[in-house]
């Protein structure tokens, strides 16, 4: 199963044969989605393999059956790199942005800092959800 993924007009081609990994890659990054490749930003994979799944980009790394789950924030990382390698000259950084009246309000810091907390916060009282992460 393949899908492309696009950012600033290059796409990354994604494979897998995990049905759950499909799954959450067309969720997550359903905004994305394009047909195909133009302009390549790389190749992510992932297989399942004798011993578990098989990660392939950069590297090849392979995790065991039980952490499946585990591997979702891996993918969603991986995805991020390819883009960054692709475009070393923009900045990039771990944020949310939020947006009233014209004007976006970008809330950065580390993870696990109550970035989405407020961005939902600010949703509920007339502020426009932008980006998260």
């Amino acid at each position: 199963m393949n899908l492309f993924l696009e950012f600033d007009g290059r796409q990354l081609a994604f494979e897998t044969d995990v049905g759950e990994v499909f799954d959450y890659v067309s969720s997550n990054f359903h905004h994305m989605l394009v047909p195909g490749v133009t302009v390549s930003a790389g190749r992510l994979a992932v297989f399942r393999s004798s011993r578990g799944f098989v990660l392939e980009s950069a590297a090849l790394q392979e995790y065991p059956e039980s952490v499946l789950g585990e591997l979702y924030p891996l993918i969603k990382d991986e995805v991020r790199l390819q883009f960054m390698r692709g475009r070393p000259d923009l900045l990039w950084m771990h944020a949310g942005a939020v947006e009233r009246d014209g004007r976006a309000m970008l809330l950065s810091g580390s993870s696990g800092q109550g970035k989405s907390t407020l961005s939902t916060y600010l949703c509920d009282t007339g502020w426009r959800f932008l980006s998260d992460d």
